[in-house]
């Protein structure tokens, strides 16, 4: 790879920079998440146990827990995916 590759620095919030709707509440909802499952783990509470405090489901704890996944939901896939190509070419895809 011989070509120049331009880096831009991030907003600091990495909603923002892939084109979420609403990054602010994106950035909001991930710490309030990162901060209950930190809250669960010191407390080494099981899902059910968790889920009892919360007054939630066990299933929804666990959906809560599990790590975010690289796919955008529904409404947001196209949105999403032509954000980051835009910004992120893939340098063995042709461009256009």
């Amino acid at each position: 790879m011989t070509g120049k590759i331009t880096v831009k620095r991030g907003s600091g919030n990495v909603f923002a920079d892939l084109g979420f709707d609403n990054p602010e509440e994106e950035k909001l909802k991930a710490q309030l998440v990162r901060e209950i499952r930190d809250i669960l783990k010191r407390r080494r509470l099981t899902q059910a146990k968790a889920a009892e405090l919360l007054g939630l489901r066990q299933p929804d704890v666990s959906t809560l827990l599990e790590p975010p996944r690289l796919r955008p939901r529904a409404g947001r896939t196209w949105t999403s995916r032509r954000a980051c190509r835009s910004r992120f070419p893939d340098p063995a895809r042709p461009a256009g």
